[in-house]
């Protein structure tokens, strides 16, 4: 079966050439967080051509008890601290920490001896580049497939190498429901890369859910070319930033107590959040709000109502004026409502102040919706 699975991916390179002959250029920390993936992250890396991989030792042994770490998840930065001291140690060029089942993916960069935690849109958002900027003309209608809550400069990637983008509702499966509703009809579209800013990435069509394999050896096959450029990733990304403009997005939970109160207060603060949905906040116009419970989405200039294609879910997404999207979202699991923001700003004097004008932007959004939450 691991056989069957590297001969599956290794047809995936963009540049195999490259990656055999200079490989080995790219200084590689890996840690599988006491996991899966030390069974066969190593091996895919060196099929791809990259050998210099250094393994963190310490959290190589999978473990269910996973003792060097709060949790084995990628997203926790407390959980990268070995293998950035390990980065470190070996002068090494990016860190790949990989979750229990190896289906989602961390990825630390050593930025001339600063050290970068990417996160999940960043991530996304480098290898989405990387793909498109190596795929061959004349392809089947190419698309690409990102959640409602994943990032939107996403899409303008897309957008500018006219490349289809779809969103679907917040979960993996959904990204498989699509490849396979494409498979199944002889006009549809060819699969090339999704994600989610959870950290969950997929190249080609091969499986139906997120692979941290591949997406190890497509961010070390970005940071190869990038090294080859005299960059590191963290360059990479300011590149798109300054092609595309800055996006940042801040995530916020509002929690609510763990109790039948708790839970109809939660339930309560969404439906007045739908019933009066603000036309402004913070003073910018909402131009758009999409309602996922009801199908809809509403103009909120003209007051056209249009309906929304993606299966019914408790979600409302503000598109604001500034390009500024807002999406609430209670847990399934938990008394809590979760909150995404992402700014942009499009022509920023620099990358370092778009950043910061969009960190203020989205803080400031958060806090005006969380009041309305919690009153």
């Amino acid at each position: 079966l691991d056989e069957a699975y590297l001969s599956t991916i290794e047809p995936l390179q963009s540049t195999p050439e490259e990656n055999q002959t200079e490989g080995e250029k790219l200084n590689i920390v890996y840690t599988s967080l006491h996991g899966a993936g030390i069974t066969m992250v190593p091996a895919a890396l060196a099929m791809w051509g990259f050998f210099n991989t250094h393994i963190v030792e310490s959290q190589q042994e999978p473990d269910g008890s996973f003792p060097t770490v709060p949790a084995p998840n990628p997203e926790i930065h407390e959980a990268l601290k070995l293998g950035i001291d390990k980065l470190l140690q070996e002068e090494g060029d990016i860190l790949l920490a990989t979750d229990a089942d190896t289906d989602r993916v961390g990825c630390v960069v050593n930025h001339k001896g600063d050290i970068t935690i990417l996160d999940g849109n960043e991530i996304a958002c480098l290898c989405l580049d990387h793909v498109l900027g190596a795929l061959k003309e004349g392809d089947k209608k190419p698309a690409c497939i990102k959640s409602i809550v994943t990032t939107e400069l996403f899409k303008a990637i897309c957008d500018s190498y006219g490349i289809a983008c779809f969103d679907v509702l917040t979960g993996f499966k959904y990204i498989g429901q699509m490849i396979t509703s494409w498979d199944s009809s002889p006009d549809g579209y060819r699969y090339i890369f999704g994600g989610e800013e959870s950290y969950g990435y997929l190249l080609s069509d091969y499986a139906r859910d997120k692979d941290a394999i591949i997406a190890c050896c497509l961010l070390a096959e970005a940071a190869l070319q990038a090294k080859l450029q005299g960059k590191t990733l963290v360059d990479k990304l300011d590149d798109i930033y300054a092609k595309y403009g800055v996006y940042r997005t801040r995530l916020l939970s509002v929690n609510y107590p763990e109790t039948k109160e708790g839970r109809e207060k939660m339930e309560s603060a969404m439906q007045t959040l739908r019933d009066n949905a603000p036309e402004k906040i913070l003073g910018t116009q909402v131009l758009r709000l999409d309602d996922f419970l009801k199908g809809t989405s509403v103009d909120l200039i003209t007051h056209e109502k249009t309906k929304l294609t993606l299966p019914k879910s408790d979600v409302l997404i503000f598109r604001l004026q500034d390009g500024t999207k807002i999406c609430v979202r209670p847990s399934g699991t938990e008394p809590r409502i979760k909150l995404y923001c992402e700014a942009r700003a499009l022509h920023p004097s620099s990358t370092a102040l778009g950043i910061e004008q969009c960190d203020v932007l989205t803080r400031d959004y958060l806090k005006t919706v969380e009041s309305i939450l919690l009153p």
